[in-house]
């Protein structure tokens, strides 16, 4: 057995892939190395500490990823980390939304930013030379099977080949809750809260039996480094809001989003409602390198 443990160290010094042991058998991983000096935690801003997590992860994601997008989180302006975030916050978070509309800002410091705001944001530090980050909602295509793990597959590509590509992506990760309304006598999905992680390693590969797949995380409430497990229902379904066409939320069924577990963020607001409510947690947008470059 001194082969397997001889491979295993040597791939586990590699910055982009290793290998780790799983059950007696081993996995290819990609992902990027966790410097903590680029670590952004949303809490060190004076004044929008709670809902800060969106820029402080386009911070990290960029202090994470291969140049030029490294070179270009330190050319912001500011003497420390704090001051970076600030100006990004003030410089490109209170610029106009294209989103919710021109005459309101990307970033309310109330409630954050929303993911395709982000986006934007996230692009706009870029110079134009630099190719664009892509953006996504996280959803199932009408050709992808309920019952085969096409969807899962596909969006677990997305994540692989940026970070194979050195840009560990941003994924925005929302909660679910169920109420009952008296006046209307039935139980409703409510939207709870929205958050923003920075994904630093997934599996190379998924094997044709699998549904689900683990992932590590930097999460920006206290800069810790984090993990989760990311799968795709298909015996209980569930209800998430989706923008149409017209950027309206619409309430979506037809387990059209993938199922989160990622057990202490607390962020979320899962642990305040009542023991018995049901609740639930989705991958509802990524930003990062998921498609090859435009021609």
């Amino acid at each position: 057995m001194k082969w397997r443990s001889l491979i295993l160290s040597i791939c586990l010094s590699l910055p982009i892939a290793s290998i780790t042991a799983q059950g007696g058998w081993y996995r290819e991983i990609v992902g990027v190395n966790v410097d903590s000096k680029m670590v952004v935690d949303q809490h060190i801003h004076p004044t929008c500490r709670s809902v800060a997590c969106g820029p402080s992860s386009v911070l990290t994601a960029l202090g994470h990823a291969i140049e030029p997008f490294k070179t270009i989180r330190n050319k912001i302006p500011g003497k420390t980390v704090k001051d970076q975030l600030v100006y990004v916050i003030k410089t490109y978070g209170f610029k106009p939304s294209k989103v919710k509309g021109p005459k309101k800002h990307r970033f309310n410091p109330k409630s954050g930013i929303r993911p395709e705001d982000l986006l934007h944001l996230a692009n706009d530090l870029l110079p134009p030379h630099v190719e664009k980050l892509n953006g996504t909602f996280i959803t199932r295509n009408a050709n992808e099977s309920t019952s085969s793990n096409e969807y899962i597959q596909r969006i677990h590509g997305y994540l692989s080949h940026s970070l194979s590509q050195g840009v560990p992506p941003i994924i925005s990760i929302k909660s679910y809750v169920v109420n009952y309304y008296p006046k209307r006598q039935r139980y409703l999905w409510d939207s709870l809260a929205n958050h923003f992680v920075v994904v630093v390693s997934v599996p190379k590969v998924l094997a044709a039996h699998e549904f689900g797949f683990k992932f590590d995380y930097i999460d920006p409430v206290k800069g810790r480094l984090k993990s989760g497990y990311i799968h795709q229902e298909y015996l209980r379904n569930f209800l998430v809001q989706l923008p149409d066409a017209n950027r309206k939320l619409k309430w979506i069924t037809n387990f059209s989003q993938l199922v989160v577990h990622a057990p202490d963020l607390y962020t979320l607001r899962t642990m305040n409602q009542s023991w018995h409510a049901r609740t639930n947690i989705v991958l509802n947008y990524g930003i990062g390198k998921f498609f090859p470059a435009k021609k």
